[in-house]
């Protein structure tokens, strides 16, 4: 578990994910639930839809959760707080910020940043989807075609979902001032998320300079409204 004591200011290492990305992942790996027991396997095993794997008791706010020193499928209830402290200790304790998606471009930021010469290994791919899939499919799950995310409304992982556009913030600035190409993708997609959710990520920037207390006002519900296809 992290330690968020002020000698660790700017120092951690972190790479972070869309949070539909995740539970897609995660629903394609065993309906994978770190820290929720391996008695709801079984339970989880029968649920064939994103909506009823992400809505089981302990399975949202994975990320929210590690960083406020829980396992990612601890059963407990997450609020807004849950959230401003995650986010906290993000912009305080994290030196370096990766996006799992822009995984190369995270591997080139980190070296730009830090230093020290690139690997071709840093590149490997070690768990190819495919194979996890075969296997998977073969113990008698059931899987989800790779962009299946893009239908789950990110109200379904509210918490997780205002974490990572925070944190798409902070990549997407840091690979711009390291002067970096900026993926197309990437790109697109800071567009898209900062037409609902720039309101957000400014009240954070701004709060945070200020207090350490959760403010009464959270412009959340506009980046809540976020829409996939609405792009």
């Amino acid at each position: 578990m992290l330690a968020y004591t002020k000698e660790y200011y700017n120092t951690y290492v972190g790479t972070f994910r869309d949070p539909r990305r995740r539970i897609l992942s995660a629903f394609n790996y065993h309906r994978h639930a770190y820290g929720l027991g391996q008695r709801f396997q079984e339970e989880l095993k029968e649920k064939h839809t994103l909506k009823d794997f992400v809505t089981f008791p302990g399975i949202s706010s994975c990320q929210v959760k590690q960083l406020t020193g829980r396992q990612c499928a601890t059963p407990v209830t997450i609020s807004i707080l849950d959230l401003w402290r995650a986010v906290r200790r993000v912009k305080k304790f994290f030196a370096f910020i990766g996006v799992t998606e822009y995984y190369t471009t995270s591997v080139c930021l980190f070296h730009r940043m830090f230093g020290g010469k690139i690997s071709a290994v840093e590149f490997e791919n070690l768990r190819p989807t495919g194979d996890v899939i075969e296997r998977v499919e073969a113990e008698g799950y059931t899987t989800l075609p790779k962009d299946a995310w893009k239908g789950l409304s990110v109200n379904y992982e509210k918490y997780d979902w205002l974490l990572y556009v925070v944190v798409l913030d902070m990549f997407y600035n840091n690979v711009k001032l390291y002067g970096l190409e900026i993926p197309a993708k990437l790109e697109e997609e800071r567009r898209k998320v900062g037409k609902y959710c720039d309101e957000w990520i400014g009240f954070v920037d701004k709060t945070m300079m200020v207090t350490a207390q959760l403010p009464e006002y959270q412009p959340t519900q506009q980046c809540l409204s976020y829409l996939e296809e609405n792009g």
